[in-house]
């Protein structure tokens, strides 16, 4: 699945031939066929790897193998089949003590709702479960059905790009789907900022630059609701993450 998430196709058909190969168990049919859709999926081939999925959600479900069959769903889910996964999970008994259990639920229902909010949740309990791709996902596409204004969604934008910085060039659908990019700064709130970051006042950025304190502090306070911040000294951080 890790060639899939960064889109080598080559290597994800040579496991899958070698995986299957080998012969897999019984007990471990649910994540070879996971492998083999993402191994689909990374070929272009979305809709085969979405009936594979569904097919082994359902069986896994029906066999009592609840990590495998959610595990399956919530990878309909993240291959734009969300609606498809929460049939799946109406399967589910009631109750879990799993934590990632729980997170990947709340990520399928909260994409098929449309809800921002718990979708949000769900990537706040993937990332405290340590899973940080599904925390970016979860995040990112929060962010398209955020309604919460300028500074909300750049705020979740901030989070989403900077919880995919640390998955290593994975490209999977909700990352790729889902806007993370910053809203981007002008050239001149780019510069302001640069210059307030690195600790000069508004009177010296205006001295700087030959313009008022005021137009300065402007500039300021746009980059800010764009950048999802509040503060100076959050400028640093925030600019880190900005592209160019």
């Amino acid at each position: 699945m890790c060639a899939a998430y960064l889109g080598d196709v080559p290597t994800c058909e040579q496991v899958i031939e070698q995986l299957y190969g080998l012969g897999v168990p019984e007990d471990y049919t649910a994540l070879a066929d996971r492998a083999h859709a993402w191994s689909l999926a990374a070929a272009g081939r979305a809709g085969d790897a979405v009936e594979r999925l569904r097919r082994s959600a359902t069986h896994a479900l029906a066999a009592g193998q609840l990590a495998f069959g959610v595990a399956a769903a919530h990878d309909l889910a993240r291959l734009g089949a969300a609606s498809a996964a929460a049939v799946c999970l109406d399967e589910l008994p009631a109750g879990t003590d799993s934590p990632l259990l729980r997170a990947r639920v709340s990520y399928v229902r909260g994409l098929e709702a449309g809800d921002a909010r718990l979708l949000t949740a769900a990537s706040s309990a993937f990332e405290s479960a340590g899973a940080l791709l599904y925390a970016a996902e979860a995040t990112a596409q929060a962010l398209r059905y955020q309604r919460g204004g300028t500074r909300a969604a750049a705020a979740l934008s901030t989070r989403a790009r900077a919880l995919a910085a640390s998955c290593e060039g994975a490209v999977t659908p909700p990352l790729a789907d889902a806007v993370v990019q910053a809203m981007p700064l002008t050239r001149r709130e780019r510069e302001v900022c640069l210059l307030v970051a690195r600790g000069m006042s508004s009177r010296a950025v205006a001295e700087a630059l030959t313009v008022s304190v005021r137009t300065v502090d402007n500039h300021l306070y746009s980059a800010y609701a764009k950048l999802g911040i509040s503060r100076r000294d959050e400028l640093a951080d925030a600019l880190g993450s900005q592209p160019g």
